[in-house]
């Protein structure tokens, strides 16, 4: 089940703002993100309903932050939240006229946002040898990996695959369900058979229009999922925390880089701007 199946609070304007950025051209994975970060939005606050919004202000975004770290929410995450509160807030104020003053000039939490390091090649390689004899979920999971660190995708972009994206025989992906710049990008022989492994190994026929990526129920894998199996065969294999689902797209960027290409073709490779594409060559371009 995908976040989006889920209720959504503040009804029915909830549903409505997202409609109206997935019309704007946002993938599905966006949306179920941000649905999922104003659910937890509303369960902190207690708030449901649209007009309720008015009484956050400076003091409760405070006390929802402390309460959070409390939890043990990262930083990164608190901000992502408040960040889709204020896109919300910012829908409700232009398409309904709400007052929300007092939440939109309130003074949010930021965090710096850092490059995720990039996965080091010998780390891959043991993510990457684990027994496929283990069942299809980690043949699953060994392709998921191998094609993020081969091809640069980020994890939405590698769950949102289909299985007509993928040309097995000349080993290519097209990206298309991306918030980023639609692109075509190429793989090792090694992602192209543990895909074949996977795809053998599945107990069901996959359609070429269906999720590339499938739960046992044939729905389409969820990024938390992957990041979730991700953590698990890290720990598993007495891989460094620092080691990130995300880490391994930037394994991919380091990987061009060393290999002497210009930041245009990074940038190409990954689908963001030149000047974006500085930050994988140390200095802003």
């Amino acid at each position: 089940m995908t976040e989006r199946k889920q209720s959504m609070p503040f009804a029915p304007a909830g549903e409505r703002w997202l409609a109206s950025l997935k019309t704007a051209g946002r993938s599905e994975s966006t949306l179920d993100c941000y649905a999922r970060d104003i659910r937890d939005v509303a369960s902190a606050s207690g708030l449901s309903e649209t007009t309720q919004l008015s009484t956050l202000n400076q003091a409760a975004i405070d006390t929802i932050a402390a309460a959070w770290r409390r939890n043990g929410i990262c930083e990164g995450t608190i901000v992502r939240r408040f960040s889709a509160l204020r896109g919300f807030a910012a829908y409700l104020v232009r398409e309904h006229g709400i007052n929300l003053s007092a939440l939109l000039s309130a003074d949010f939490p930021t965090h710096p946002k850092g490059m995720r390091p990039p996965v080091e090649e010998p780390a891959i390689d043991l993510l990457l040898s684990e027994n496929l004899d283990e069942g299809w979920r980690n043949a699953r999971d060994s392709a998921v990996f191998a094609i993020q660190a081969d091809a640069g995708l980020t994890p939405a972009e590698t769950v949102g695959l289909d299985v007509e994206s993928v040309d097995l025989k000349s080993r290519l992906v097209r990206v298309l369900d991306t918030h980023l710049e639609a692109r075509i990008a190429g793989f090792s022989d090694r992602s192209r058979d543990l895909l074949k492994e996977y795809l053998g190994a599945l107990p069901f026929e996959l359609a070429p229009t269906d999720p590339l990526f499938v739960t046992s129920r044939r729905t389409r894998l969820h990024v938390r999922t992957a990041q979730i199996s991700f953590r698990r065969r890290r720990i598993r294999l007495g891989i460094s925390p620092q080691a990130t689902l995300m880490g391994l797209r930037h394994s991919a960027a380091a990987r061009l880089v060393g290999d002497g290409n210009p930041p245009d073709v990074v940038a190409s490779a990954l689908g963001i701007l030149d000047t974006t594409a500085g930050r994988y060559f140390g200095r802003k371009l």
